[in-house]
């Protein structure tokens, strides 16, 4: 819950200071809003921030999963999914002969004294849209 505050106050801090931007910018109050909306599109009304793939661990590959089927819906084009991987910098190839993307989130933690990474599995369909997202942790 501390990080959606403190998000949340970041987000504010951002806002006033694109409202005073604008009063010496010339700059619209519209054009300010649609700018700090693009900055909060990061955001999710979970916990307040989007997980990138360095901040992936056992103990939340739920959590992740869950932002990942929310933000990729089964018919996200090819572009999106691409796009959508890099941001959050997952490493990742696209597969053609299984028309899918791998993606891969090392160093997620240790079981056993194995090192855990997880796996990501994105199958497109003929039109090249999400038809289907796995997700497995591999120990290594």
């Amino acid at each position: 819950m501390r990080k959606a505050r403190f998000s949340r106050k970041w987000l504010g801090s951002i806002l006033q200071i694109a409202l005073l931007l604008s009063a010496f910018s010339g700059v619209g109050l519209a054009e300010q809003r649609n700018s700090v909306a693009e900055a909060t599109n990061h955001v999710n009304a979970v916990d307040g921030h989007r997980m990138l793939a360095k901040e992936v661990r056992l103990s939340n590959v739920d959590a992740f999963e869950a932002q990942l089927r929310r933000d990729l819906p089964l018919g996200t084009s090819k572009a999106d999914v691409e796009a959508y991987l890099a941001q959050l910098n997952i490493r990742h190839a696209y597969v053609g002969p299984h028309n899918a993307y791998q993606a891969v989130i090392d160093d997620i933690g240790m079981r056993q004294g194995f090192q855990a990474s997880l796996d990501i599995w994105v199958s497109l369909d003929a039109d090249e849209k999400v038809k289907e997202i796995r997700l497995h942790v591999q120990y290594l």
